[in-house]
């Protein structure tokens, strides 16, 4: 006879697939923008870029991948940043200030991971000089970065919001159904006393 409890349960998976939904769902959607990103690219025929292509010795498909990679690098550095830095101070602690100190600091690592793609990457590796050899201006270059940019910061808020406000809906109806059975335990608990007592009463 083996224990019931060594049996894997039903609420046991179901909850080792909610726990890996969410990233599953994350891994998905990015998996999705990058390959929409190299698709793009594959469209792309002037002059410039045709030339960069053969010089990194690249084929089209790999350079598309290589290229929208290194970007896409920046857009989770400002998501997650901001999902994971910013949000809970924002929304769950209610610490205004420290939160915009740190939505500030993921911009710069967002600026700063950018750089990183476009100088280290894309013009050594690639051979995609996406300034035309202007040169590099702080001040400029964030602007340009962030302009770009912000906006997978605002999405990750976003997420991060809607997230939050499930989960806090979903505890309280937990909670609510926790009560409600503890109400129903007790009132089961009295009925036999008050059939015992009736009884009684009765002899």
């Amino acid at each position: 006879h083996r224990d019931l409890h060594s049996f894997p349960t039903r609420r046991s998976s179901d909850l080792r697939m909610k726990r890996w939904a969410l990233p599953l769902i994350h891994v998905l959607v990015w998996s999705l923008l990058l390959s929409n990103g190299v698709r793009d690219f594959a469209h792309i025929h002037d002059a410039y870029t045709e030339k960069a292509i053969q010089a990194s010795g690249l084929s089209r498909g790999w350079y598309g991948f290589f290229f929208y990679l290194a970007y896409t690098a920046s857009f989770l550095v400002a998501f997650y940043g901001a999902y994971f830095f910013v949000a809970p101070l924002l929304f769950i602690r209610k610490k205004y200030l420290a939160a915009f100190i740190r939505l500030l600091l993921v911009l710069a690592a967002m600026v700063l991971m950018r750089w990183l793609a476009e100088y280290k990457l894309l013009l050594p590796w690639l051979k995609f000089d996406n300034y035309f050899g202007r040169p590099f201006e702080l001040i400029p270059y964030a602007k340009n970065c962030i302009g770009y940019t912000y906006r997978y910061a605002l999405f990750g808020l976003l997420v991060y919001f809607l997230t939050a406000a499930a989960k806090l809906e979903k505890e309280k109806k937990e909670i609510e159904k926790e009560r409600i059975q503890a109400e129903l335990s007790f009132l089961r608990s009295q009925f036999p006393r008050g059939r015992e007592h009736r009884a009684r009463s009765c002899g």
